[in-house]
């Protein structure tokens, strides 16, 4: 099994938070999508669950498919590891907000570095 992580927002559980605020769609597809990959092996985790950023170096996508895209950006860690950096919507090759993808970036380059600590999360 994953342990997932979240980039802390304020909050005590970042992934309750993001996933209280979603309509049933969105909670049904999400669940669908993580027991899928909670327990796959890393090269297990592939489309259409989740996907590698080509140009985005070691950021992956979790996919949501609804109505409307969610993505929740995020990178593998040693041990069976996955930190989420932030979620988004996606449409026609463009998230919002517009700069998700430079945000996961830049996060990561924080968790990395150590100037961030994630917050350990179950999923919802």
């Amino acid at each position: 099994m994953w342990t997932f992580f979240w980039y802390p927002d304020g909050t005590t559980d970042p992934w309750a938070t993001w996933y209280k605020k979603q309509d049933a769609r969105v909670k049904g597809a999400h669940d669908r999508c993580i027991d899928f990959l909670k327990v796959r092996e890393v090269h297990e985790w592939r489309i259409p669950y989740s996907d590698k950023l080509e140009t985005y170096d070691g950021i992956y996508e979790i996919r949501i498919k609804t109505k409307v895209q969610h993505r929740l950006l995020g990178a593998f860690s040693p041990g069976r590891q996955f930190v989420i950096l932030l979620s988004c919507t996606h449409k026609d090759e463009v998230y919002d907000p517009k700069d998700a993808l430079n945000t996961a970036e830049r996060r990561l380059k924080e968790v990395k570095n150590g100037t961030v600590t994630p917050i350990q999360c179950e999923p919802p």
